[in-house]
């Protein structure tokens, strides 16, 4: 294959058999779902409301109490909302970091109208030579590459679309698609995707060092569409590129037999003298991302609130004890102040991963080794957590309105560590510092989209510092009982769902009781800060 290094041996072409039986097996027997997997290992979210308050004052903030464990029941939590349905096996070959696999999609068309091509995003095609944006900026390019220039990719091989093979176009990130037959509204369909892949040995969201190798954002995913279309975005160098919807998971990762996988979802493990099968079942997920390594050492705790958080990692002399508290007591912070956390598991993984020092998946994070042994490595992981709820139950377009989840869960997570007095000198030095900077950000407000960011740090001064301070101010302006209901209630309202600015505004003006809309034009329309 043109981007993928190493001939193919003959043990590649075995694992190249072995995924073609895989493809017969399930075009052969129907979709495989949910309903196929183990009762005891099925990981089934509901939409609770806290069993606990939390006392706070006009700010927002203040200490939770303990929470009950997460609730886990049977219960249809669907309802009549349908959710697409990815049905992954995958082979990896640590040595070679070739990965082969076949991806099943149960899709629905839920357009309004005749859907003759569909889109999948192929992320990890950003990191081919000559693909532009690149996916970092070029001041970071020593970082990413720093055990030499490699890059990675993926190729789709065959397609099939109810078993008849289909046409289909890969420009750089963009998976096209084209229907067969027309697929009517409301109509379903079962997609099925033979790829083939190269995790490259670099440090970004995807990649490998000599201990480990993980894959974020590497999946062929379905690109959103809404009432603007098809969203097929660019993995452009700042912020989180990435727009998807609500899915279900179901993912078989084979290994040899002494490597251990993080992942999301609950696992399920098999082995045999030759490979190891890693079964993950997640359901009702933004994305599904996994690490791998023959060195990773599992460190787990119990939260108060019953949910099991696992650490991996490989470097030696780490407190592990401190990051698995400060993760599990902001795991049952969150829980309590938001709504209680809706699933079985939260790993925590290592990995040599720069950017921003961690980066927040389904019920995983991944966390570069330089972070461990700092105490930045305890805020970000607050951080990461806080986004379980915003990010991944409750969903936004993260390349147009990135403020949404990032500025709103770095104004969330202060009050997990810092007093109210400390909170309110907080934002009043981020205040000072983001009024110092903004001549030099060229005009740059939170409704601009990631493409006109020509570095991490003007990113961060709008679309984090600007809007912790957004919703800072707002909840100063409502108070901190009806901030706390307008968080609960926003996240009741469009959990497992996507939500923009309109949705923010209409229920923070519900909430409240009262308009709201100059107080929000003067944080994102206007350039010039507003008063604190």
């Amino acid at each position: 294959m043109e981007n993928l290094k190493h001939a193919k041996t003959l043990k590649h072409v075995n694992r190249t058999l072995h995924i073609l039986l895989c493809f017969f097996i399930i075009t052969s027997c129907g979709f495989i779902g949910s309903a196929d997997i183990p009762e005891e290992v099925i990981d089934v979210p509901v939409i609770t409301k806290p069993d606990t308050t939390v006392e706070t004052d006009s700010a927002g903030t203040g200490a939770a109490a303990d929470t009950s464990p997460a609730q886990e029941t049977n219960q249809n939590t669907e309802e009549e909302t349908f959710h697409n349905t990815y049905t992954v096996t995958i082979d990896v070959d640590p040595v070679t970091r070739n990965i082969s696999g076949i991806t099943k999609v149960k899709y629905k068309n839920k357009t309004g109208a005749e859907m003759s091509a569909v889109y999948f995003n192929l992320n990890l095609n950003a990191f081919r030579p000559g693909v532009t944006p690149k996916p970092f900026f070029v001041q970071s390019q020593d970082k990413v590459f720093e055990n030499g220039t490699d890059y990675g990719g993926m190729d789709i091989i065959t397609a099939t679309v109810n078993g008849a093979a289909a046409e289909f176009e890969a420009i750089d990130t963009t998976l096209k698609l084209n229907m067969p037959t027309a697929l009517l509204p409301n109509e379903e369909t079962e997609i099925v995707l033979q790829f083939e892949a190269y995790i490259p040995k670099i440090s970004h969201r995807a990649g490998a060092n000599d201990f480990a190798i993980w894959f974020g954002n590497f999946l062929p995913t379905l690109s959103v569409y809404d009432e603007f279309g098809w969203h097929t975005t660019s993995y452009y160098p700042a912020g989180d590129p990435f727009y998807t919807e609500i899915a279900n998971y179901a993912v078989t990762i084979n290994t040899p037999p002494n490597y251990t996988v993080a992942a999301t979802g609950v696992e399920e493990v098999t082995e045999t003298e030759t490979v190891k099968t890693t079964k993950l079942n997640a359901r009702l997920v933004r994305d599904f991302a996994f690490a791998i390594s023959d060195k990773y050492i599992k460190t787990t705790v119990t939260a108060a609130s019953g949910v099991e958080v696992n650490l991996y990692t490989y470097s030696p002399d780490v407190d592990t004890a401190r990051i698995l508290d400060t993760a599990s007591r902001s795991l049952d912070y969150f829980s309590s102040l938001i709504s209680n956390y809706p699933y079985r598991q939260l790993d925590i993984a290592e990995t040599g991963m720069f950017i921003s020092g961690g980066m927040e998946y389904p019920q995983l994070i991944f966390m570069d080794s330089g972070y461990l042994y700092t105490d930045a490595s305890l805020e970000t992981i607050t951080h990461e957590t806080v986004h379980q709820w915003f990010y991944n139950i409750v969903g936004n377009n993260q390349v147009k309105e990135a403020w949404l989840d990032e500025g709103l869960c770095a104004m969330v997570q202060e009050s997990f560590k810092y007093s109210n007095d400390e909170i309110e000198n907080r934002m009043a030095q981020e205040y000072e510092r983001l009024k110092a900077v903004l001549p030099d950000i060229e005009n740059k407000g939170l409704l601009s989209d990631l493409s006109v960011y020509g570095t991490w740090s003007d990113y961060y001064n709008i679309q984090y510092r600007r809007g912790k301070l957004m919703f800072y101010s707002l909840s100063k302006k409502m108070g901190g009982e009806k901030f706390n209901d307008f968080l609960k209630t926003y996240y009741t309202k469009y959990a497992y769902k996507i939500s923009g600015r309109k949705e923010v505004i209409a229920t923070a003006e519900e909430v409240y009781g009262e308009p709201l809309t100059d107080f929000f034009d003067g944080w994102m329309q206007n350039f010039e800060l507003p008063p604190l």
